[in-house]
């Protein structure tokens, strides 16, 4: 009579171990929808802002301060087309490398960050279109 009843509890734990893990955190939803921004940001961002963009050697993309929509002094960002205009014309750092990724690749790490932060984006994608109008606070 035992033998069923750990049959049982060894294939509920063989059943546990196997189901993959589901992370409903904006970044995993963000790398999920946005792989190719991922990659990009990995190759090209991650080193200064962080793996997750919390901030590391510069100032954190994602979370409660980031990205501000108001200060005395630097850039704000209300809208993601304000996040696309700053990062297509001053980064990646150093300054020799700023703007050197194409149009396409601006777009995917920024529709990828605009993602991670929790923002909704249409489901064609974020565009010159309609970047204006996605807010990212």
């Amino acid at each position: 009579m035992r033998t069923p009843h750990l049959l049982l509890l060894l294939g509920l734990g063989l059943l546990l171990a196997c189901t993959p893990t589901v992370t409903n955190s904006p970044w995993s939803a963000a790398r999920v929808a946005e792989p190719r921004g991922a990659h990009i940001y990995a190759a090209n961002c991650g080193m200064c802002h962080g793996s997750s963009a919390d901030g590391a050697q510069a100032p954190a993309l994602v979370g409660k301060d980031s990205l501000p929509a108001q200060r005395a002094e630097g850039p704000t960002f209300r809208s993601a087309q304000d996040v696309f205009e700053y990062v297509s014309t001053n980064m990646p750092l150093p300054s020799s490398k700023a703007g050197s990724l194409s149009s396409a690749d601006y777009w995917s790490v920024v529709e990828f960050l605009v993602r991670a932060r929790g923002v909704p984006i249409p489901p064609k994608g974020l565009s010159s279109n309609n970047a204006q109008s996605i807010r990212i606070h």
